[in-house]
Parts: structure tokens; C-alpha cells; sequence
């Protein structure tokens, strides 16, 4: 379903199943601009309708930072180079009935940008990097915003709980039951547990080497 938005008070873009709102960057205007439904991670397909010409070279900076996944999700930035502020490593396990369900490598990383977010990964092994110039509670939400992807008691990218249950969540091989896996933060060398089943996998041990 496509949304109208008054530039007036805010834009508003859409990440895969993430958006923000960030209101009054594109003060005293008075276009509006038109958001389809959202293509794959950084692009939207927009139409602009009755923008004054001084308007057109800020609605195509904002265009193009969206398409080139520039633009903040959830308060997380991409930036050329890594932060050193924050420094975390954990790993995200995901299990469909006892089998590994991969976490892709290089979510958060724009190549066509030459941007990290600071919430990323490298490889398809499941560890999450978090390196960020400004220190805060980061949660796996933010993470799955990011990379795109739905997350809730019910599903977790592809993996999916049956109609009338729930998936199964442990960190650090204790259960979570919490309100919303989207709450859970993200910490140093935890182990994020994620599993659809019967039957259960018994999670890998990580290997954190020098992370």
C-alpha cells in the first residue's frame, strides 16, 4: 500500500520492514512526496508531485541516499570507516527444525556506497559486528532492520513459528521470555539463539578467537 507524506513535518523511508521518521529536515516545504512498497534493502520507488523546482535538488539527495542504503535506520548510521567507541561481537544463531538457517554475510555493508552501518556482518557465520562511534544499548531489532527482515515471537527471517505457537529464544543458554525479541540488546559475546522446532538443534559454540 502506498503512503502520502507532507514534507512539511517529515519524510519518511522504507528499509525492507524498517522505517524512521525524522522530522523536520525538510522544514517549511511543501511538496509531497509518494512511497511505494519498498524494493530490497536501501530502495524505494518514489513519485513527486507538485515540488517547486528549488525542491527538486533536495528530494533527489534524499532519493539517492535511500537507494544507495545511506540514510539512518533506527538511529544507526553508515559511515565510510568503523567506529571505535563501541565495540561488540556476538552471534546469531537461527534453526529451522534442527537445521542451520545461515545469517547472510555483509548485511549493513553498502558496496555501492562504500558504507558500513555500524551494526554489520562479514561473513555468513552469524557474528555481529558492532562498531560504532557513539556508545548505547544496541538491540537485535535494530539488527533486523537492517538487514531487512521481520522479527517477533512468530518468525525470524525465514524462520517461522506454526500458527498458535511461538519460537523458541535463548541467550548465553539461558531461555528469553521477554515481550519482544526486538528488546533484546546485544552485548558482548552473546550467543542469540533462535529456533523453530520440534525437533531442537543443539546450538554451536562459538569461536571468538581475538574478537
Amino acid at each position: 500500500m502506498s503512503r502520502f507524506v507532507n514534507a512539511k513535518f517529515a519524510y519518511r523511508t522504507t528499509v525492507g520492514t524498517g522505517t524512521q521518521r525524522e522530522p523536520g529536515l525538510i522544514n517549511k516545504l511543501s511538496t509531497r512526496i509518494l512511497f511505494y512498497t519498498p524494493q530490497p534493502v536501501g530502495l524505494s520507488t518514489y513519485r513527486v508531485e507538485h515540488a517547486p523546482m528549488p525542491l527538486l535538488g533536495i528530494v533527489a539527495m534524499l532519493v539517492a541516499q535511500n537507494f544507495y542504503g545511506t540514510l539512518p535506520i533506527d538511529g544507526v548510521d553508515c559511515n565510510p570507516t568503523e567506529g571505535v567507541a563501541e565495540h561488540i561481537h556476538a552471534q546469531l544463531q537461527l534453526y529451522d527444525r534442527g537445521k542451520r538457517v545461515p545469517v547472510p554475510a555483509n548485511i549493513g555493508i553498502s558496496q555501492t556506497a562504500g558504507c558500513l552501518y555500524w551494526m554489520h556482518t562479514h561473513d555468513a557465520t552469524g557474528f555481529i559486528h558492532i562498531e560504532a562511534p557513539v556508545v548505547k544499548n544496541y538491540t537485535l531489532g535494530q539488527f533486523f532492520d537492517i538487514w531487512g527482515r521481520d522479527l517477533s515471537w512468530s518468525r525470524a527471517d525465514g524462520v517461522a513459528a506454526p500458527h498458535g505457537s511461538h519460537l523458541s529464544i535463548w541467550i548465553n543458554g539461558q531461555a528469553w521470555h521477554g515481550s519482544d525479541p526486538r528488546s533484546i540488546s546485544i552485548r558482548q559475546h552473546e550467543v542469540i539463539v533462535i529456533q523453530n522446532g520440534p525437533p531442537f538443534a543443539k546450538p554451536e559454540k562459538p569461536q571468538w578467537g581475538d574478537m
